[in-house]
């Protein structure tokens, strides 16, 4: 038996926090480069498990403060222990609850793809000047009579189309006209028009220099952006205490994003000494104004207990307030409390309603899971050709949890047309961001030549690699490979020490082949009493081999009381499930009336099922029923020729069957 990985069948796929402070533009992060700042440090958040959990959350009606149908005020805060654990290892970002909160967050906001020029763009909250009621006619006539702010406007109007017809060259030319004119409106409105997504240094620079200029002027929306350019380094040196500066005479006026990104400087400790609480402070009034980064931000803090106490409720309360503006990772951390029950009442449906939401708005994790979803039936009935879409689509936006399960839907048929060749090429894309499952998972590929040539070395580099990370199917894997010498020298103390591995995490297969080893004295000593928990452990996770070993074990009184009812019961779990010597050994119990009533005719069909399955035992006895009539009718020919069959298999007693007259 060989682990795989699958996760789209995981009952409940964890993954990371969606962690972000501010929108940012695909332009700045394409400057700024591919590696994360140097400072920020983070391990993984420590639950029940010691694992990562992602958080979710509900749809909240913010005008009733229900959440879905259950009044807000009758949830029950979670305990830390409630909180499900990630069974896997996290790749976008990790949290610790002894450190600060969410490690690459700043990363993640840069490297977004579906980010936007938010960065440029004013709050509601955010006071202005307001919009003179004045028609067209009397702007113009204004505007030419060098009024600054009437130039702001009619310009304005020309970029929007309010009132006059769309043109983009006219409200850029009144904009130069206002900025010249000392607007800082305008030279916060020219900044964003010289930095469109993939413009040149050149224009990038020269959008910093308006927004040098119109921060000058205490302008709060240019203060803010400015602020992140030195925080970033973008066209200029990078300088942290300079951006908190920025950051916190914008604040100081009230701007939500400066207040948001003045939270996050005392949360890494950016200019300033790190300060857990200040940030939980700042965050709290960017969210009060409304910011919907700050809400989710905030209510990471609250889930986490980081700064503050920790509340679930209120946790889940801010994500659905942020969910409800839109911002897609907050919609993610919705569908996630949904998911598990955090803060609130589990409901797979809503959750399945925000996931989708975060994925429309191209969110990769989020698009994985509505994949799950849609694969597993978790809100509805199974649509694997559904699910390879979304699958398709969070791998092609690089998220690597999708290309590994896109690459098993491949290489199984699951939702589309076989293809190993395609399998391999995804799960290459996932091994190129070190993703484990995807390690594992082109390890078998290589090891048994499915999609590519056989290279059994190569497959034992990666397995390495995998179970390095501690991925239990790889420990697993692994520990089989040092057990029959595939790849490796012959070594049982490595195997059973990588089963431990494994099986220490839950691996039915790991627990199942730990038990053998401990049943048979392999690599250890023998310990049968040890060897029927690891049987039970296994056997309960529905893992048929182990539930026969299990039946193995009662019938024989092994590590355990004979027990022959037993024996039928764990037959029973694991002929269900189609394993042949559990359906050879039932229909024994089922013709000789061991541990059950007699019923030869079921007897019978259960050894016509393992025989097809190549069952050599089964096949024997099918053989003997037939030759003698047990359960079926009498039938000599074909019961000579099943018994034919078993002795090439090497049956033994069925050579001296067919000796018989």
């Amino acid at each position: 038996m060989v682990a795989r990985s699958f996760l789209v069948n995981i009952e409940c796929p964890y993954s990371n926090y969606h962690f972000i402070s501010q929108t940012l533009t695909n332009t700045y992060a394409s400057v700024v480069g591919n590696r994360p700042p140097q400072s920020q440090t983070k391990t993984s958040t420590s639950s029940a498990t010691s694992t990562t959990a992602s958080l979710s959350q509900k749809t909240v009606e913010v005008a009733t403060l229900t959440i879905g149908n259950t009044p807000q005020q009758h949830m029950p805060v979670q305990k830390p222990s409630s909180i499900q654990a990630s069974p896997q290892k996290p790749h976008v970002a990790t949290v610790s609850t002894n450190t600060t909160l969410h490690e690459e967050k700043t990363w993640v906001e840069i490297t977004s793809k579906k980010a936007t020029q938010a960065i440029f763009a004013k709050q509601s909250v955010w006071v202005e000047k307001a919009e003179p009621d004045s028609d067209t006619t009397t702007l113009k006539q204004a505007a030419q009579k060098e009024d600054a702010l009437a130039q702001y406007w009619l310009a304005k109007r020309y970029e929007k189309g309010n009132g006059l017809e769309k043109n983009l060259k006219e409200a850029e030319k009144w904009y130069e006209v206002s900025a010249k004119a000392g607007c800082p409106e305008s030279m916060y409105a020219l900044a964003a028009i010289y930095a469109p997504e993939n413009c040149s240094k050149e224009d990038l620079a020269k959008s910093v220099k308006f927004l040098t200029t119109a921060a000058e002027q205490n302008y709060a929306p240019a203060q803010n952006a400015l602020g992140y350019c030195f925080e970033k380094g973008v066209t200029v040196k990078q300088d942290y205490k300079r951006a908190f500066e920025l950051y916190s005479l914008a604040a100081d006026q009230k701007f939500s994003p400066a207040i948001q990104r003045k939270a996050h400087c005392f949360e890494f400790g950016y200019g300033c000494e790190k300060n857990l609480v200040e940030a939980v402070k700042y965050y709290k009034i960017a969210a009060d104004l409304g910011n919907g980064f700050a809400q989710n931000n905030l209510a990471i803090c609250y889930q986490l207990a980081l700064g503050c106490e920790k509340n679930l409720n209120e946790a889940f309360i801010l994500f659905g307030k942020a969910a409800l503006q839109g911002f897609s990772e907050a919609q993610f951390n919705l569908g996630f409390c949904y998911h598990n029950g955090i803060g609130c009442v589990k409901d797979l449906a809503s959750a399945f309603k925000w996931y989708r939401q975060a994925a429309e708005k191209n969110d990769g994790q989020a698009q994985f899971y509505v994949g799950s979803f849609l694969a597993n039936g978790s809100a509805g009935k199974p649509d694997p050709v559904e699910a390879i879409k979304w699958y398709e689509r969070a791998a092609q936006g690089g998220f690597a949890q999708a290309q590994d399960s896109l690459g098993y839907c491949y290489e199984k048929g699951i939702g589309c047309q076989k293809s190993p060749e395609k399998a391999v090429e995804l799960y290459k894309r996932a091994c190129a961001q070190n993703y484990a499952p995807a390690q594992n998972n082109l390890a078998f590929c290589l090891e048994h030549g499915q999609g590519l040539v056989k290279n059994i070395p190569d497959a034992i580099k990666l397995y390495m690699l995998s179970a390095e990370q501690k991925h239990a199917p790889a420990q697993f894997n692994l520990g089989r490979c040092y057990g029959k010498g595939i790849g490796v020298n012959v070594n049982v103390n490595e195997e059973v020490r990588l089963f431990t591995l494994a099986a220490n995490q839950g691996n039915a297969h790991a627990q199942h082949s730990l038990a053998i080893c401990k049943e048979k004295g392999i690599g250890c000593l023998k310990d049968l009493g040890m060897a029927v928990k690891l049987y039970m452990t296994s056997a309960a996770q529905g893992f048929a081999p182990a539930q026969y070993s299990l039946s193995r074990c009662y019938g024989c009184a092994i590590g355990v009381k004979q027990n022959f009812p037993k024996e039928v019961e764990y037959c029973q779990l694991a002929a269900k499930q189609g394993h042949p010597l559990a359906r050879n050994s039932l229909a024994y119990c089922y013709e000789k009336a061991i541990g059950c009533a007699a019923n030869p005719r079921e007897a019978f069909r259960l050894y016509e099922l393992a025989a097809q399955q190549s069952c050599t035992r089964a096949q024997y006895n099918l053989g003997r029923c037939l030759k003698y009539g047990i359960g079926c009718i009498r039938d000599l020919t074909s019961g000579k020729s099943w018994l034919q069959k078993a002795v090439e298999g090497g049956e033994r007693d069925a050579y001296f069957e067919l000796k018989k007259q």
